[in-house]
């Protein structure tokens, strides 16, 4: 059972919440202008640290935490919204070593009960941050924490940012929503991200400087002191919106790297054209994703599509999959004689939304509708009970059910006992305790490393977990010992160098 704590605020003009989790100190504004509350007054649970001396250079919401026991409940934050209004929620993660353990944390984060995400630290000194847009279904929003498989779970502050109109509406917002994968301003003029107040909705625009993409084509950075036209669709800031990259041989080629799978995704391109071109120089290209053919063969004439120059042409991608890496081209046509050029783009994740989840919020607004209709007579409530059935029929077996079109697998983490491990594996040898070697892999997280998902630990024996790997180890397939298959031979010359670096960039 977990615990929930209600959290109000008063829906200020910008529809901003800013908790600062474990903050002592009252109300105040950071360099930004946006102001921020201690949840001290709106939690009894939990713990607060203060982080060393030696981190107090971060800004200020990051100088505390509050962080949970490991008892196996949910701790969650409640926090009234306004129904039917789309949201941007941020949970933010700063651990700076605050309890001096040698293992990082990883626990789960959930929105009620829909699975969010699992946060990995791999870095004390560095802030991890979740980012979720949610369609409300009831007047709150819960954020919960728990399922740690190593040290405590924690939280820095919490964020709820509302949208205006149908801001990232997709055709799946009943069963999913969406969480963040990539956000990039290309053709930014320094490392340093974009947010609030230059981000109305302050949504965090990271540097194409810093990656997660490596580009070709020959890019050349290009930017405006004009403004630009920004006040539709997704509506990306003007600051952003005045940068860009252009290919100058023709054609730009880019590839997103992502720690995680972004499984099936919503893609948002920005474009402006906000180079002066001569009267006798013209810009058309075409878009390839990945590899998508119906997404091949795009055609973008920016300033057409737009209505003109210095305004935004948004292109959506409303279900793509795509594991590790995103690959986009953008070719210049024949008979055009620029280069394609992109200011901006958003990739965001579906995250199925639980029965549970759907199911109490049906459930309360069913109450509602009972309630308000009993003096309205039994005839009345016939006809909701038939109403009621047909919607649940309906909501059982949707016309297009996204479940089938998905496939969405959950992926599984946690700590284990030794019951499992031994009906898992069958029995096993025993393998001595080493909270060093726990404390090692827990800092290690590589797409191309076996996952280490967590331990068990019951009476004298201590087993690590990892993801079980198809058609056995490497040394399995070592010359000698069998034929190497072809996906092995094709991927690994290219691989083994990558983690190697990263291995040893990663170990004390």
């Amino acid at each position: 059972m977990g615990n929930d704590f209600a959290i109000d605020f008063d829906g200020s003009k910008h529809g901003f919440v800013s908790l600062d989790c474990g903050g002592k100190t009252g109300d105040y504004r950071d360099e930004t202008g946006i102001q921020w509350i201690s949840d001290s007054g709106f939690i009894s649970s939990g713990q607060v640290a203060t982080l060393p001396p030696q981190t107090h250079q971060v800004q200020m919401q990051f100088r505390s935490l509050r962080y949970f026991p490991l008892d196996g409940k949910k701790y969650c934050y409640s926090i009234a919204v306004r129904e039917r209004a789309r949201y941007l929620v941020r949970a933010s993660f700063f651990y700076g070593s605050f309890d001096s353990s040698p293992v990082y944390p990883k626990f789960r984060v959930s929105l009620g009960t829909s699975p969010w995400s699992t946060v990995v630290i791999d870095d004390p000194s560095l802030v991890e941050a979740e980012e979720a847009i949610v369609l409300t279904r009831t007047p709150e929003i819960s954020v919960c924490l728990s399922d740690a498989s190593m040290g405590q779970p924690f939280i820095s502050t919490l964020e709820l940012r509302m949208f205006s109109g149908s801001m990232y509406s997709t055709p799946y917002k009943a069963d999913f929503f969406l969480g963040l994968s990539a956000r990039i301003n290309f053709g930014a003029e320094s490392n340093e991200s974009i947010r609030y107040p230059d981000a109305p909705f302050d949504r965090i625009w990271k540097s194409d400087l810093l990656g997660p993409l490596e580009m070709a084509g020959g890019a050349r950075r290009v930017s405006s002191v004009r403004q630009v036209s920004v006040g539709k669709q997704e509506e990306p800031p003007q600051r952003v919106m005045r940068t860009a990259v252009v290919g100058q041989r023709g054609f730009l080629s880019y590839e997103v790297i992502f720690e995680q799978s972004a499984g099936n995704s919503w893609i948002a391109t920005y474009f402006a054209e906000i180079e002066d071109l001569a009267p006798t120089e013209t810009r058309n290209f075409t878009v390839e994703v990945s590899d998508w053919p119906q997404y091949s063969g795009l055609t973008v004439d920016v300033a057409a599509e737009a209505g003109g120059k210095y305004r935004l042409y948004e292109q959506r991608f409303i279900n793509v999959s795509v594991d590790h890496l995103l690959f986009m081209k953008l070719r210049k046509r024949n008979d055009f004689s620029k280069g394609p050029i992109i200011n901006a783009m958003e990739i965001y994740k579906y995250l199925p939304i639980s029965a549970d989840h759907s199911n109490h919020a049906t459930g309360r607004r069913r109450a509602i509708i009972i309630a308000a209709c009993t003096a309205a007579g039994v005839v009345l409530l016939i006809v909701i009970a038939i109403g009621c059935c047909c919607y649940f029929r309906r909501k059982k077996n949707p016309p297009d059910a996204p479940e089938e079109e998905f496939g969405l697998i959950q992926a599984a983490t946690g700590r284990y006992t030794l019951s499992d491990i031994q009906e898992a594996t069958n029995g096993f040898e025993d393998i001595s305790d080493s909270m060093n070697e726990i404390s090692l892999l827990s800092r290690i997280h590589h797409r191309n490393l076996v996952s280490f998902l967590g331990y068990g630990q019951q009476s004298e024996k201590s087993i690590l977990v990892y993801e079980f790997m198809h058609n056995e180890t490497l040394k399995h397939h070592l010359p000698g010992k069998s034929p190497v298959p072809e996906l092995i031979t094709s991927n690994f010359a290219a691989r083994k160098e990558e983690v190697v670096v990263y291995w040893f960039a990663n170990t004390p």
